[in-house]
């Protein structure tokens, strides 16, 4: 379905599946269609607009089908109070990822101590051979969220778009509390790391809207020199 609204050279257009182009342009080029009134030329470059976005999705989701399915994974809680036992993030993020089909290699609590961090790091990567680690706890502004400092400097890579889509996501439940947040992710050698707060709520919205879909699609991107 398309739905446009006209204002002078200006327009907006509305896509079902969720895609939206605000003010979309339309260029006098555009000009009506022969026979078919004004309306109709700025119409056809609505179609066209659709169908390059639509040309765009399909060229990504067969890029997606060549990504692997299963991913080894791990998780590490960082946290001076919580335990294996009542650490909530953690386990959900391990369900969730059994149930996507991952393998969890490794899970962990550790306090927040940056030497730590960075060491189990390190043996997640190099003994467990996880090709994706999530990192919960320590992403705040207190004196004792060290998670950022640990990680960020050895970072090979960044994943400059993840901490900026994180907070809008966090902007549009929590509000401006969503300024507490340092989300960011990156490369290791060759394994991606994400590290989140430590809540259950920015776990599950992390993990849902951003990182679960996207592992497999990244992990290929990783591996393919």
């Amino acid at each position: 379905m398309l739905i446009y609204e006209l204002e002078t050279h200006r327009a907006h257009l509305t896509i079902v599946d969720g895609h939206e182009l605000d003010f979309f342009p339309v260029p006098e080029s555009a000009g009506p269609v022969q026979g078919a009134g004004a309306d109709a030329g700025k119409k056809a470059v609505f179609v066209q607009a659709i169908r390059n976005i639509n040309g765009d999705k399909m060229g990504i989701k067969r890029h997606k089908a060549g990504a692997p399915k299963t991913v080894k994974i791990g998780i590490l809680t960082v946290s001076s109070t919580r335990s294996m036992a009542d650490d909530k993030s953690g386990q959900w993020i391990r369900k969730r990822a059994q149930k996507e089909g991952h393998e969890v290699v490794r899970h962990q609590v550790i306090p927040d101590e940056t030497g730590t961090i960075t060491r189990t790091v390190f043996e997640m990567i190099e003994d467990h051979k996880a090709q994706v680690i999530l990192v919960t706890g320590g992403t705040g502004i207190s004196r004792k969220d060290v998670t950022i400092e640990a990680l960020r400097p050895i970072f090979r890579k960044e994943l400059t778009a993840f901490g900026p889509l994180f907070a809008q996501l966090s902007f549009e439940e929590i509000d401006s509390a969503a300024l507490l947040s340092r989300a960011t992710a990156g490369l290791i050698e060759e394994t991606l790391l994400f590290c989140i707060p430590g809540s259950l709520k920015a776990c599950k919205l992390a993990c849902k809207a951003l990182i679960f879909p996207e592992i497999g699609h990244l992990v290929k991107h990783v591996h393919d020199g």
